[in-house]
């Protein structure tokens, strides 16, 4: 697919990271799941399926881009998506809470909750300080609301739904997100890691 230039600036705006941009190039070696009430991909860790989101979420702004009048100009719309790379999100909402940076707290969560998308980068990599760990309890409000709205979200994981109970400590939660926003299960090599080494 060929991408409008205007596509990687839409993204960075929405703090995907430069390595991830690389999504952009090339073929895909995974495609995201095109369901239209989100939808996710866990397992192998390095299979692309970070890769395969971002270009989900590229195809949603060249879609925007493809019909704005201006596209050199284009904007996200309002209430348009949110793409968190939960490893870095998690810590930040932390650091917000413990600086009293209440605002943008409170903007990221009401961005992330009624957003007409919500992507989620690498859930189950986080660093947790137990089952009552502030980032968790989040994520927790933020899906059961999207889950009541039925709103979409589209999310990556390298665990299953097993390893992420053990992980978060609450089956009610692995058991909403995988049954509201279900996820394709990628069983393959290490992309990233044979790159290395081959």
């Amino acid at each position: 697919m060929e991408y409008h230039p205007r596509v990687s600036w839409l993204l960075a705006v929405r703090e995907v990271p430069p390595l991830l941009m690389e999504a952009l190039e090339g073929e895909p070696k995974l495609t995201f799941p095109d369901a239209p009430g989100g939808a996710g991909m866990a397992g192998t860790s390095g299979a692309g399926k970070s890769f395969a989101m971002v270009r989900h979420l590229a195809a949603r702004a060249q879609a925007i881009l493809d019909k704005h009048p201006d596209p050199d100009h284009a904007l996200w719309p309002s209430r348009s998506v949110v793409w968190a790379g939960w490893i870095k999100k998690s810590e930040e909402l932390k650091r917000w809470v413990a600086s009293g940076k209440h605002e943008a707290l409170e903007n990221w969560i009401e961005a992330a909750t009624t957003c007409r998308c919500l992507y989620l980068d690498d859930l189950g990599r986080e660093r947790l300080a137990g089952p009552d760990d502030y980032a968790l309890g989040i994520l927790r409000e933020v899906l059961d609301h999207r889950h009541g709205h039925r709103l979409p979200v589209c999310w990556t994981c390298n665990l299953s739904a097993v390893e992420l109970v053990e992980k978060w400590h609450d089956p009610a939660l692995v058991g909403r997100l995988v049954e509201a926003w279900p996820p394709v299960k990628v069983r393959s090599a290490n992309l990233r890691l044979a790159s290395r080494v081959g």
